[in-house]
C-alpha cells in the first residue's frame, strides 16, 4: 500500500461502520486477480456484531481480524497517521533531491 491506497482503505473502513456491509476488494497483485498464482483477497465484513478484515489466498487459508467498533476506529485514526507520515517523508526526500538538483545547476 501507498498512502492513497491506505487512504482508499480508511475510506472503505469508515463506510463499512456506517452501513456494515462493504464491497471493497483488494489484491495482492490485481494483475493476478483472475488467476490462482497465490493471489491474496483483502475484504471487508460485518457479523456478530463485529467488524473483519478478512485476507484469503485463493483456494488456500483464510482468516479475519475481527474488530469492535472503537477498535476498528481507532485502527482507522492510525492508518491515517501512518499515511501522512509516508506523505510526509516523501515530501521531504524529494525535496532534498530538488536542492542536491538545483545546487548542482549552479555549477
Amino acid at each position: 500500500f501507498n498512502s492513497y491506497e491506505l487512504r482508499i482503505f480508511c475510506y472503505a473502513l469508515k463506510s463499512l461502520v456506517a452501513s456494515e456491509k462493504s464491497d471493497y476488494k483488494k489484491y495482492s497483485n490485481p494483475a493476478l486477480a483472475s488467476s490462482n498464482d497465490g493471489v491474496k483477497e483483502i475484504t471487508f465484513g460485518f457479523s456478530n456484531s463485529k467488524y473483519w478484515i478478512n485476507v484469503e489466498e485463493i483456494n488456500k487459508k483464510k482468516f479475519g481480524i475481527g474488530f469492535t467498533l472503537f477498535e476498528l476506529k481507532a485502527f482507522i485514526d492510525s492508518l491515517v497517521v501512518i499515511a501522512n507520515e509516508v506523505d510526509e517523508v516523501l515530501y521531504q526526500y524529494q525535496r532534498a533531491i530538488d536542492k542536491k538538483i538545483n545546487a548542482e545547476r549552479k555549477f
